[in-house]
């Protein structure tokens, strides 16, 4: 069953999940350590369970993503994810990835991907098979395009201010291919009380729109400045995401997702919820620390 479901989608969602959660309130002045997890289900059944560990301060962040199946996906096609990365915020308030690190391993094979954005471009796999090894970034992407994780920072200062917004387009680099991503505001939606979700009440429904091209095939199309310009209505998408977020408040200091839906072709569609949530302060460095695997 799940085999059917295209496992980089789900990818793709937790990196707008960490994207949201990654927001920095411009009045927060102290390190903070936010965890989460969150509970994917596919019919009503669990198949996937993601851990975020966010630390950030003023000028830098660095966000920790554990992903892995659950349940009947566990038995058919095991997958576990680890993504980490590590970057800063510049004087103009944008946000500035540095370094990335991907470690994925699926059916008894584990595969690295190490990917450094700045000062200069780089990046490499191991082991470098021919369907894992990292795939070129076009040069006039690198200094817009963004790891799965850090493209939060833009979507969560959108959402924060007096016109909250996610209407936006991001691209999104790891190490094989490249994710358009297209944001539409969809409104405020009251969230009713269930059993898989830790919060009800007033959330703030974005819409993303998710095509995948291999990095090494991006044609003008998606390589021009405006590569963000397609019509959701009438383009083939991969798979199109609706998101929940809740405001920044006196105990929770960004703006977090509570709920999404994942919806692909063939009437698929994956409902997660955040079923944990801890907030603290960081340890001091934590949000400068490389991206780095623990075996690393």
């Amino acid at each position: 069953m799940f085999s059917g479901v295209r496992w980089w989608a789900l990818s793709a969602l937790t990196a707008i999940i960490l994207a949201g959660g990654s927001v920095i309130a411009a009045a927060q002045s102290t390190s903070v350590r936010i965890d989460a997890t969150y509970r994917a289900s596919l019919a009503g059944l669990t198949i996937a369970e993601t851990h975020l560990e966010i630390d950030f301060d003023q000028q830098a962040y660095r966000v920790v993503g554990r992903g892995q199946t659950r349940g009947m996906a566990d038995l058919f096609a095991r997958r576990l994810l680890t993504l980490i990365a590590q970057g800063e915020f510049g004087q103009d308030g944008g946000t500035q990835p540095i370094t990335h690190t991907r470690d994925s391993f699926r059916r008894g094979d584990q595969r690295l991907v190490a990917i450094q954005f700045r000062p200069t471009f780089e990046a490499s796999a191991s082991p470098a098979y021919a369907d894992s090894s990292v795939r070129p970034l076009p040069p006039e992407l690198r200094p817009t395009a963004m790891d799965p994780i850090s493209p939060v920072l833009v979507l969560g200062r959108g959402l924060t201010g007096g016109t909250p917004s996610c209407a936006t387009g991001l691209v999104v680099y790891d190490g094989k291919r490249l994710f358009h991503i297209l944001g539409q505001d969809a409104g405020i939606d009251q969230l009713d009380p269930i059993s898989a979700s830790l919060y009800h009440g007033p959330a703030y429904r974005c819409r993303f729109f998710i095509r995948e091209s291999r990095a090494s095939e991006a044609g003008p199309a998606e390589t021009s400045s405006s590569p963000f310009s397609f019509d959701p209505d009438t383009s083939l998408q991969e798979a199109t995401v609706e998101l929940w977020f809740t405001a920044a408040n006196d105990q929770v200091p960004i703006a977090l997702p509570v709920r999404a839906k994942v919806a692909f072709f063939g009437g698929l569609s994956v409902q997660v919820h955040r079923t944990e949530l801890r907030v603290g302060p960081s340890t001091p460095g934590a949000a400068r620390a490389p991206a780095l695997l623990a075996s690393e």
